[in-house]
């Protein structure tokens, strides 16, 4: 048991050794030119143009629910709804044909 536990110890100190100095290692840090890393610093910059457009959107949206919420019952208006509308306006509608030339059971105008 004492054995297998040093072979795993050392199978483990194997393995890790070639990673550790692969990671480690200042060559590889290096391959990496200026321009792309200042890339990929400005990709992880929070936050981006994205992430402020929609930081903003939400933050108005909130403002606007709260200005909704205090508003008092009574500011606005009651919507009122004239019921003869649609009649009315088939009235308007017919005067118009008949004032343009155009008979009541719209067909077309005697050329």
């Amino acid at each position: 048991m004492r054995q297998s536990t040093i072979q795993g110890i050392a199978l483990g100190v194997a393995i890790a050794l070639p990673l550790l100095s692969a990671i480690a290692s200042p060559a590889l840090a290096l391959s990496i030119s200026p321009q792309a890393l200042s890339q990929i610093n400005a990709a992880l910059s929070f936050p981006n143009a994205s992430q402020r457009f929609f930081n903003e959107g939400q933050q108005q949206l909130e403002r606007e629910i709260e200005q909704l919420r205090d508003a008092p019952a009574d500011a606005s208006d009651p919507l009122l709804i004239d019921e003869d509308l649609p009649e009315t306006l088939e009235q308007q509608r017919l005067q118009l044909e008949q004032s343009n030339g155009r008979s009541q059971d719209r067909t077309a105008p005697p050329q």
